[in-house]
């Protein structure tokens, strides 16, 4: 029987994505372990961009096994593994774009392992769970909000660890290695912030719209107890990033307080979402 090699390339392109993504991570960090920081070289800069445009290779690839996996004819397959798969890749994407702004190298180091295991978990646990969007632009509207805060939450997670690694580092007097090429952490803090508050305004729009539109995006209205606790997780987690925001704009709160509501908040988003995925998929075996 003939098989479309067009039709499996997306399959073989998951290994390929994960060792392009592997191949940049291990050269960030043995370039962090092994240069030294007191004379850096023009190979070593001309190394550093070239990954730059290595990533987005892997980032094309990933999104076209992800255009493949998702939008199949009956609407969007969102099962766990392209979930996750897919907040992921607009981490990735979102940061090579922020990395024209910010120097985010040490960062891409943390980044791409978290995008390796990814891409693998999509392949080796693929799961069928389609959604019709083509008739429900609520949906389509609802998903996408959810998404871009899912993904700006998972970085600002990544972040406030990273953050709070520095600023420990700072005050011991010893700063880890792999954040040497750190920005200054009043500039990783902004960032923070600033990721917060766009994560925050995107993750009040995916609410707004499950409430008011839940017919139009559900199919149904939002009922207790079938829906509590994707509700009360994600309301709890917006609660948690409006209270930092609150507490940033009238106390000055930043630091280990910001770091530990950043990581709580991003606690609850999976509760929320992945969590319930992953218990329904892998342990109920049910959408």
């Amino acid at each position: 029987m003939f098989v479309d090699p067009i039709q499996l390339m997306p399959t073989y392109l998951y290994p390929v994505v994960a060792l392009i993504y592997a191949a940049v991570a291990l050269f960030f960090w043995r370039r962090a372990y092994a240069a030294n920081p007191n004379s850096p070289s023009v190979t070593d800069d001309n190394a550093v961009k070239a990954s730059h445009w290595v990533i987005l290779v892997g980032v094309i690839l990933h999104g076209w096994i992800l255009l493949r996996a998702v939008f199949v004819e009956q609407g969007m397959n969102l099962g766990l593994g392209n979930a996750i798969s897919l907040i992921v890749w607009l981490m990735v994407s979102i940061y090579w774009l922020g990395s024209w702004i910010y120097p985010l190298v040490s960062c891409q180091m943390f980044v791409l392992p978290i995008a390796v295991v990814a891409v693998l978990f999509a392949l080796l646990a693929p799961s069928d769970r389609v959604l019709p969007i083509a008739s429900r632009p609520a949906l389509m509207a609802h998903l996408v909000l959810s998404l871009l805060a899912y993904s700006l939450f998972t970085i600002a997670a990544l972040h406030a660890i990273l953050t709070s690694s520095l600023d420990r580092g700072l005050r011991q007097g010893n700063t880890p290695v792999a954040l040497r090429d750190a920005p200054p952490l009043i500039a990783l803090e902004t960032l923070l912030l600033r990721i917060i508050q766009i994560g925050f305004v995107l993750l009040t729009l995916a609410l707004a719209s499950g409430f008011l539109f839940s017919e139009q995006v559900f199919g149904k209205a939002i009922t207790f107890p079938h829906n509590t606790h994707k509700v009360v997780f994600g309301v709890l987690s917006w609660l948690i990033y409006g209270a930092y925001l609150a507490g940033h704009r009238f106390y000055g709160w930043r630091g280990r307080t910001a770091a530990f509501l950043t990581l709580f908040g991003f606690g609850l988003l999976l509760l929320s979402y992945l969590g319930s995925k992953f218990v329904l998929e892998v342990f109920l075996h049910r959408a």
